[in-house]
């Protein structure tokens, strides 16, 4: 099988979460996968899903140092490594990962690790740039909010509630998006 046709039924597979099913496509096939970066984030991603960390960890590591420009492996490797207590290896690359693409998955994840550290400052200046580079992006803005609420800032956090619900989902967004299409 060659590694287009393993990460395009993996993805059709992954697409309707059916984890099992994709992991069963990829076990067969270790070759396929340790030779290519989609293929070992594919299979990191499900077993991460599955609840198999130790496993997406070796996955998403290899995908990472395959493609360490592809800040979709960096950051599914920083999210499992996080998950694992591997902080050093965690915060290097989620703040790699968003030094070469911007994405609010792996923002959230560098803020929560920064917030479990007991690190609130850095945690709230990583959502505050979140939301100067997406100032339209309600999660974002939300995502601020629950962070200085919870540090007892509650002006604050009622301000930027506020500011949030002014705007669309991200379900409304997607409905305005499709519909223009």
């Amino acid at each position: 099988m060659t590694p287009e046709e393993l990460i395009t039924q993996m993805e059709s597979r992954m697409a309707v979460a059916d984890w099992t099913g994709a992991r069963e496509l990829f076990v067969p096939h270790p070759t396929v996968v340790a030779a290519n970066w989609k293929a070992s984030w594919d299979a990191g991603w499900v077993c991460y899903k599955l609840g198999q960390l130790d496993e997406a960890f070796q996955h998403l590591s290899r995908a990472a140092t395959l493609a360490p420009h592809e800040a979709s492996a960096l950051g599914a490797y920083g999210l499992v490594a996080r998950d694992l207590g591997r902080d050093d290896e965690a915060e290097r690359a989620l703040t790699d990962s968003l030094a070469i693409r911007e994405a609010y998955p792996w923002r959230l994840a560098l803020s929560g690790f920064y917030r479990r550290k007991g690190q609130f400052h850095k945690a709230e200046d990583v959502l505050r740039r979140g939301v100067e580079l997406r100032p339209d992006h309600r999660e974002r803005i939300e995502s601020l909010a629950h962070l200085l609420h919870d540090l007892g800032r509650r002006d604050e956090a009622e301000t930027l509630y506020e500011r949030a619900a002014a705007l669309p989902t991200r379900e409304e967004r997607r409905a305005t998006s499709s519909s223009k299409s």
